[in-house]
């Protein structure tokens, strides 16, 4: 709108254009006007002492001595009718985007940041007193704990706020949303510490592509998970302590739980040394046969998985 425009112009081009629900609301918001000066304006112009002039059309002289008329005054109060209008929409959208869900891609605390032709991985944390809005689950995922934490959950359209096992560190899920079908859920953290997850999210939902490794020539990975979708190992080497060399068949990651300094032996190569830290997560592909020895002086503890 250019600043040369009235009130009174916006009036006029809202009736010009406006179909005949929104003419409805218009003379409404004109009606409310009418009220809005029989309430406030005239006892306040009273209040002001102001003499009124024999002009009926006029209500009154300002102690500049401007006349101002009772159109002026409507018009001043339809602009501020309208303009409560406008917002009203506004903060309803806002409400209902919540009740909707988004994708889990773009849901609050859950970063993309590593995606390829098998998988998107997500960096989710959410700090205490936060929670993620309702967001929706469609695709087979793989979850790891890596810090502790206490959460509810609250499906759309259910007013049951449920409060599950606190979410132990460590603790790797699988969640068939393929087979179960789609989930729209919220998550609040109603704990003392942020939840923080490392979750991978399987982009088709056709598997059988690749045999995982059985990893059974190197006893220090225990397998934790093995279904039609991933198998999955955790490793935990103590100073000092050592895994033996095994061969990976089918592509996978590596999520770390306890950082530290390692060493990862390869045949024909020179030892590679590696500082872990929490959080963490590598890309391995598949046809390596690697070892790996903790150099440093503190616990290490990793879970490696191997998508089918």
């Amino acid at each position: 709108m250019k600043p040369s425009d009235t009130v009174g112009a916006v009036y006029d081009r809202t009736f010009s254009c406006a179909c005949d629900e929104k003419r409805a609301v218009t003379d409404r918001a004109y009606s409310l006007a009418s009220a809005f000066i029989a309430e406030t304006e005239l006892p306040r112009i009273r209040q002001q002492q102001v003499r009124f002039s024999p002009n009926p059309n006029i209500i009154c002289t300002t102690a500049s001595g401007r006349f101002r008329t009772l159109e002026e005054l409507m018009r001043a109060s339809f602009a501020v009718a309208v303009l409560c209008f406008l917002c009203v929409p506004a903060v309803t959208v806002t409400a209902q985007s919540e009740d909707v869900g988004v994708p889990i891609m773009k849901a609050p605390y859950h970063l993309p940041v590593f995606t390829n032709e098998y998988v998107t991985v997500l960096k989710i944390f959410i700090p205490p007193g936060r929670n993620t809005g309702y967001h929706i689950h469609t695709d087979d995922s793989v979850s790891v704990n890596i810090v502790p934490a206490d959460m509810t959950n609250q499906n759309l359209g259910s007013t049951e706020v449920s409060r599950g096992e606190r979410a132990q560190r460590g603790r790797a899920a699988y969640t068939a949303y393929s087979k179960e079908g789609p989930r729209t859920h919220k998550a609040t953290n109603i704990g003392q510490t942020p939840f923080h997850n490392i979750s991978f999210v399987f982009r088709n939902r056709q598997p059988g592509r690749f045999t995982p490794s059985s990893r059974a020539n190197a006893p220090g990975y225990v397998q934790i998970m093995d279904n039609e979708r991933v198998r999955g190992w955790r490793l935990i080497l103590e100073p000092g302590q050592s895994v033996a060399a095994m061969t990976q068949a089918a592509p996978g990651i590596r999520i770390v739980l306890d950082g530290g300094e390692l060493v990862e032996s390869v045949p024909g190569e020179a030892d590679r040394g590696w500082m872990l830290a929490s959080g963490e997560f590598y890309w391995q592909e598949p046809g390596i046969t690697r070892g790996l020895r903790n150099i440093g002086t503190t616990r290490i503890e990793v879970v490696e998985f191997e998508i089918k």
